[in-house]
């Protein structure tokens, strides 16, 4: 066993299964003892592929959960700690023009499209204003960002985290939204009366507003900019996993 390459919490665990295996009168503690123990994964290094682990300079086979070997969701700090890492291994790769998605959709949606090297993905998720402006401790000449509608208009209006948690979209600062940019007041009215972003963008859709869209992502753009210090260029993404095309 590589011990250095096994997180204290998870040898121990490590012992205590093989514990039962020790011949008769051994124990981890004597000197003059010692045993190897095989940890293999069944087709490891094919499942990496699916994981970040390429992106974080991981390679040769996949990770075995973390510091304890107990499965917890994932804290703010784990995420945040994951796009420095991912960002410190583009950097290190010579990528200038980094892709931060939102999701796995956007970011499948951005792959396709560009074809860019695997480096140059990171996964932010809802970490919006972190991201941008960790950008800024990095030589990237330009970033992409691949968002669907409710995160971009969140982003838009000043959200720095966009999960639902941290704020629900407000209908009304919506309309308010719209009404400084100029929008027909007939539409806000219809606006109002949506539920979810998703209805704010079916009813703009449907009232021929693509350049009310358009509007929203170079705002978005511009507010992006300010904080990651390098031009940024924003791709909306729809709900079936496709790029809006947009006039822009």
């Amino acid at each position: 066993m590589i011990q250095e390459n096994v997180e204290k919490a998870v040898l121990e665990a490590v012992k205590i299964g093989v514990r039962p295996r020790l011949p008769k009168g051994k124990t981890w503690s004597d000197p003059n003892f010692g045993l190897e123990v095989i940890i293999h994964v069944p087709e490891g290094e094919e499942l990496a592929k699916q994981t970040l682990n390429e992106r974080l300079g991981i390679i040769g086979g996949i990770s075995i959960l973390g510091t304890t070997g107990i499965v917890r969701p994932i804290s703010a700090d784990a995420w945040k700690g994951t796009i420095k890492s991912c960002m410190d291994v583009a950097e290190a790769n010579g990528i200038k023009e980094i892709i931060l998605s939102t999701g796995r959709t956007s970011e499948k949606c951005i792959q396709q499209m560009l074809k860019p090297k695997d480096e140059a993905l990171v996964m932010m998720g809802d970490y919006l204003a972190f991201s941008l402006k960790e950008v800024r401790r990095y030589s990237f000449t330009r970033v992409r960002v691949a968002t669907m509608w409710a995160k971009l208009l969140k982003g838009a209006m000043g959200y720095s985290q966009t999960h639902v948690r941290h704020g629900i979209l407000d209908t009304r600062q919506v309309c308010e939204f719209f009404e400084k940019k100029g929008i027909n007041p007939g539409l806000i009215t219809r606006v109002g009366s949506a539920n979810t972003a998703r209805e704010i963008y079916d009813i703009v859709i449907g009232a021929g507003g693509e350049d009310i869209i358009s509007l929203v992502c170079s705002h978005a753009e511009k507010k992006y900019q300010s904080l990651a210090g390098v031009p940024v260029s924003v791709h909306l993404v729809n709900s079936s996993g496709n790029l809006v095309n947009l006039d822009r």
